[in-house]
């Protein structure tokens, strides 16, 4: 859903034919796959959710990822992200 959500914010942004091509196809990948796979895999059963232990972890680990990357984006693009 994330392709799909990104591919049509670009689309919206970019109306260059180059880039229709490009993220309209991502975009028409993305809902394909969505299809494909919910039919192979048939009806979803949803798991419980985790441990708030779990959930702690896991925000902390995104939040410091996020950090790295943001101060690492000038070297990488060239481009600060503020």
């Amino acid at each position: 859903m994330s392709i799909i959500t990104w591919s049509i914010a670009y689309l919206l942004v970019n109306g260059d034919s180059r880039l229709i091509v490009l993220f309209g196809g991502m975009g028409a990948w993305a809902i394909m796959e969505i299809l494909l796979i919910n039919r192979r895999d048939g009806e979803w059963i949803k798991e419980p959710a985790p441990a708030w232990p779990k959930e702690i972890k896991g925000l902390a680990i995104s939040v410091f990822i996020f950090v790295i990357v943001v101060a690492a984006h000038p070297f990488i693009a060239g481009v600060s992200v503020r």
